[in-house]
């Protein structure tokens, strides 16, 4: 298996498993269950990855909106704008030039402790699911394309989001496959 086929590997949760494990993570006394259980929330309500969300920090905030760094498109720098769900906003306070996901000594998580922090928080399903960083970004976009009645105006909406090139690839990264098509056909 080559690099980027490797990339596509982690699977999705269920939304609303991941949603209250992250809930019971922010419960927690412990730093390290606290950032984890809030770089889950906020992968799976942004689909952001997780490289966008480590460099993340608390002046990206503005109101009801997270600027990401701007990417330069067409010779200009276009900052990303997305909307905070409400309910993620509440757990978005700190220092603005501080990174919001600060580990205890005062650096920011790697990618690699990221993944194992993510299995740890996952420890009862590790063994029957690929669980990375990933996991967040296809649960965001699996379960955006559940709301959205397995549509697919959604799934090119998804494509947008991502910054996919075709919606056939939107599909491969969801792990959206024929058999997932034809029950959206012969469900009425």
């Amino acid at each position: 298996m080559n690099k980027k086929e490797n990339r596509t590997t982690a699977d999705r949760l269920d939304f609303n498993f991941a949603r209250e494990r992250s809930l019971n993570l922010l419960k927690s006394s412990s730093h390290k269950e606290n950032k984890i259980g809030l770089f889950i929330l906020m992968g799976i309500y942004t689909g952001l990855r997780v490289s966008e969300l480590l460099s993340l920090k608390y002046k990206n905030v503005q109101d009801d909106k997270l600027i990401i760094n701007p990417l330069k498109k067409k010779g200009k720098y276009q900052p990303r704008i997305i909307p905070i769900h409400p309910f993620i906003r509440t757990y978005l306070n700190g220092n603005s030039d501080e990174y919001i996901f600060l580990n205890s000594q005062g650096t920011v998580y790697t990618k690699n402790s990221m993944i194992r922090l993510m299995k740890q928080a996952f420890y009862d399903i590790v063994n029957e699911k690929n669980i990375s960083c990933h996991t967040t970004r296809k649960t965001f976009g699996y379960h955006f394309w559940e709301v959205e009645d397995f549509s697919e105006k959604s799934l090119a909406k998804l494509c947008d989001a991502f910054s996919h090139r075709s919606i056939s690839t939107t599909k491969k990264y969801l792990g959206i496959t024929q058999d997932d098509l034809d029950d959206v056909y012969l469900k009425f």
